[in-house]
């Protein structure tokens, strides 16, 4: 006899070969095709498409989107090596997209972007140094703009020192 779980993968692997991921990730993620060893090795192949996409779509700066693939890929595999691969390159965009904004003194822009990646559970040391030093050449901007150049050449110092590092890398940690 045949399996239902059998048609499901079908169905699933049909929306895969048609570019409708999460369709397929939604058939995938049923408790019934996510055992059998054809429906992890579909859901392999899904994680990896999902994954170059997700690659395309940080590289034309759609982080949001970028983002939403990292998750669909979780939902199916769980934090196998894809996701955690391609978490870790989403972040270290992010990084370098902030050093830039940094020197282009956005300094809010920066935060907002680094707050997001902590709400997401991404609060590793390069972010959370980078966010640190954020925050304090922000400070010391503004105490310059004021004239307290003092304070303000105190808080760069500080951000240079104590672990706080200008531009960061995943790699260096």
């Amino acid at each position: 006899m045949f399996q239902s779980w059998r048609f499901k993968l079908r169905e699933a692997d049909t929306a895969y070969r048609q570019g409708r991921y999460d369709e397929a990730i939604r058939i995938l993620a049923e408790e019934d095709t996510s055992g059998p060893l054809p429906g992890r090795r579909l859901a392999e192949k899904v994680a990896e498409s999902l994954a170059e996409r997700a690659r395309g779509r940080m590289i034309a700066g759609d982080m949001v989107e970028a983002w939403k693939d990292y998750e669909r890929i979780t939902h199916v595999t769980g934090e196998g090596e894809q996701a955690t691969l391609l978490r870790d390159e989403l972040i270290a965009s992010v990084i370098t997209d902030c050093q830039g904004l940094l020197q282009a003194s956005e300094y809010d822009r920066c935060l907002a972007k680094l707050d997001d990646l902590i709400r997401r559970g991404s609060a590793v040391e390069p972010v959370v140094g980078l966010r640190e030093t954020v925050r304090r050449v922000r400070s010391a901007d503004k105490l310059a703009q004021r004239g307290k150049f003092a304070e303000a050449i105190e808080q760069i110092k500080s951000a240079t020192s104590d672990g706080c590092k200008l531009g960061p890398r995943l790699s260096d940690y």
